[in-house]
């Protein structure tokens, strides 16, 4: 290996840090720019479950529960949030990340003692030397930076960010200028998603050592599901953590499906055979990794990395429980999780949970509702949810709004949306269960049989009180949308009636 590959590959390591400094910086003194908003989305995505537990908590009524209130749930200020991640950039160790891997098997971290550089950096040479002097200068200026923005001296951070970006700029992308013109917004507007993993699927095959490529054609194309039209710079923590939610659930063999097809039906929990191994999954997201190192740190295509710390990329969690069957809330966890919600209903997530409660409504069919979509037939006056989005054919359906849901207000509690009626999406409704419900009400994460309890449990509990009424198999499939039904679509004044009739069975 010679010098001058060393030398690179020195530099791409501090350039990873000062990068992350600057960019930080960038949120400190320019809190109007891109770099500062998606910095604030990763805020507020990383602090909502405690944001939401604040408002739980504010709107429970501990005396009626007989439960003894937990501890109030706090989170950081932005400002705090932002020095705390300074705070990490100074004690990150770019080498020891480059060496390092996570042993799944041994539950331990792995040395690559195999790495062309390891002996370079882990033995006294004058590599060595140069990167610990390099490092040290970046700590030292990021310290400072800090201690600047918790003393709310903004005219030394800016000094001392102006420094560090003089004795960096080599490492720093280019700074386009402050007015664009017409031409540059649209030069902008071009770089998108797809483009960017082309440009690094032919970089990744022709320059990355053979032993380090892991099929990033392959681990990429989920990500394009998505992502292919999105402008790379609007690609945010919450976008990738929702199409996270799919992959972990995508199945192993798709051969003879179009990718497309099954990314969608995978997103609406209607496909059929065995999800990949966390193992496998765990690929993806290091390759989503690489590519968003690669695209801002290397060939700064972007400034924007959602995952670009540890604690983002740590969001994004292997499920080792993926493959695990789900089953139904038995009786007496389904009403402590119903009556808690009925006694909560100033809270959005309520009148989620309650819709899949009693209709075994999908989480992303709940979370995409819009007031337009809530209807009343003008014949029948049947109040009914016209779920208008699906792959499947009955995955588009009109369900009767059950009784006990409209006596609960539902209908009025409508009224006050413009368009959305929820403004949070199906992860954040499953990480609301996850971390507020489910803890709150000691619901188990596995049933007794070793099945899966979480929210699509309500759709399992639906489908058998409407085996139990005595419906057939067209009419669970009318009411719940699923794939495999041979219910044709577009119901009659008659069918409504029916499937209201249907509905109301289901009891708790």
């Amino acid at each position: 290996m010679n010098k001058a590959d060393i030398d690179v590959f020195i530099e791409m390591l501090i350039s990873n840090k000062v990068n992350e400094v600057v960019r930080l910086g960038k949120a400190m003194t320019q809190p109007l720019s891109l770099t500062a908003n998606s910095y604030f989305e990763q805020w507020f995505n990383e602090t909502s479950t405690q944001r939401d537990n604040q408002y739980n908590y504010d709107s429970t009524d501990w005396g009626y529960l007989n439960i003894t209130p937990p501890p109030y749930p706090e989170y950081p200020s932005y400002a705090n949030w932002l020095s705390s991640r300074l705070d990490r950039v100074a004690a990150y160790q770019p080498d020891y990340q480059a060496f390092t891997s996570y042993d799944v098997d041994n539950d331990d971290v792995a040395v690559d003692t195999e790495h062309p550089h390891y002996d370079d950096l882990q033995h006294p040479t004058i590599h060595q030397a140069k990167y610990d002097y390099l490092n040290a200068q970046v700590t030292k200026f990021t310290n400072n930076i800090n201690k600047a923005h918790r003393e709310d001296n903004p005219i030394q951070l800016r000094i001392t960010l102006n420094e560090l970006t003089e004795r960096f700029t080599d490492l720093l992308p280019n700074t386009p200028p402050l007015v664009q013109t017409p031409s540059d917004n649209n030069k902008l507007g071009t770089l998108l998603f797809k483009d960017v993993v082309e440009k690094y699927i032919e970089y990744a095959e022709n320059k990355m050592p053979k032993r380090q490529l892991a099929d990033p054609k392959r681990h990429m194309k989920l990500w394009l599901q998505d992502f292919a039209d999105t402008p790379i710079d609007n690609v945010n923590l919450g976008d990738i953590l929702d199409a996270w939610e799919t992959i972990k659930s995508f199945p192993k063999n798709t051969k003879s499906e179009s990718i497309e097809s099954v990314w969608e039906l995978t997103k609406t929990c209607d496909v059929s055979g065995q999800p990949m191994t966390f193992q496998n999954a765990k690929k993806y997201k290091q390759e989503l990794r690489k590519f968003f190192t690669w695209a801002c740190d290397l060939q700064h295509l972007t400034t924007n990395n959602p995952i670009a710390t540890d604690n983002a990329y740590k969001l994004l969690i292997d499920d080792k429980n993926k493959q695990t069957p789900r089953t139904k809330f038995n009786n007496n966890q389904a009403l402590r999780i119903i009556n808690h919600c009925k006694n909560n209903l100033k809270s959005p997530f309520s009148w989620a949970v309650l819709l899949m409660a009693y209709h075994g409504m999908r989480n992303s069919e709940v979370t995409s509702l819009t007031k337009s979509d809530i209807v009343t037939d003008p014949d029948s006056q049947i109040c009914y949810i016209n779920i208008k989005n699906g792959k499947t054919v009955n995955a588009k359906r009109k369900v009767p709004i059950h009784n006990e849901i409209i006596k609960l207000g539902f209908i009025e509690y409508v009224q006050q949306f413009e368009f959305l009626i929820f403004n949070f999406g199906s992860t954040k409704l499953t990480s609301y269960y996850s971390h507020e419900l489910r803890p709150l009400l000691n619901i188990p994460e596995l049933a007794e049989d070793g099945s899966r309890l979480s929210l699509y449990s309500f759709r399992h509990a639906v489908i058998s009180k409407l085996t139990a009424a005595g419906s057939n198999r067209g009419i669970q499939n009318a009411i719940v949308g699923h794939a495999q039904s041979e219910t044709q679509a577009g119901y009659t004044h008659l069918d409504l009636h029916l499937l209201q009739t249907y509905v109301n069975k289901v009891d708790y």
